[in-house]
């Protein structure tokens, strides 16, 4: 008789070891048990290693490998990116003044990143950012306006205080205006 093996006990017994994984994806297992193993593989090299042996082997085993490393690939780049992009945030919020065509670039490439591949903790660290540089900049220009709008007041004061003091000088206009 046929010996009859229990193949989701040896799926569970691979589980956390690609190599083991791979050999029953790879073997005579049944396709839902190598399925399961395409599925359950975890590093980028072994899926890719796993997508080429696969080739001639189940189709829906390979298309699984294939989905699964494109999959894994993106990501990694997404995070590559996501990661480049949030250096240029804190880059960008140490400067003094940031240029309004440098946040909104920094915007639309963090738009063009696959949300499907980002993971939760950089998106929460680049709309962190992503509001501390808008305060920043607001804070900036509002002080930027106080301080012109002092300046101008200045000035004001200023000609004003010479043009009593030429008066003063002239005898027509009393000292204690220049108090």
């Amino acid at each position: 008789p046929a010996e009859v093996v229990d193949w989701p006990a040896r799926l569970q017994a691979a589980l956390g070891d690609d190599t083991a994984l791979l050999a029953l994806a790879e073997g005579a297992a049944p396709l839902e048990t190598k399925l399961a193993a395409v599925e359950a593989l975890a590093g980028e090299a072994s899926l890719k290693l796993a997508e080429r042996r696969l080739r001639n082997h189940e189709r829906r085993v390979h298309r699984l490998a294939k989905q699964r490393l494109t999959h894994r690939v993106a990501q990694r780049e997404t995070a590559a990116q996501a990661a480049a992009l949030i250096a240029s945030a804190n880059a960008l919020l140490a400067e003094e003044q940031a240029p309004i065509n440098r946040l909104v670039e920094l915007d639309n490439a963090w738009q063009a990143l696959d949300a499907a591949h980002l993971d939760a903790a950089a998106q929460a660290q680049f709309k962190e950012l992503q509001q501390r540089i808008t305060a920043t900049t607001l804070e900036r220009g509002e002080r930027a306006q106080r301080i012109k709008r002092w300046s101008a007041e200045a000035r004001q004061a200023l000609v004003e205080l010479q043009a009593i003091a030429r008066e003063a000088a002239a005898g027509q206009q009393a000292r204690a205006l220049m108090d």
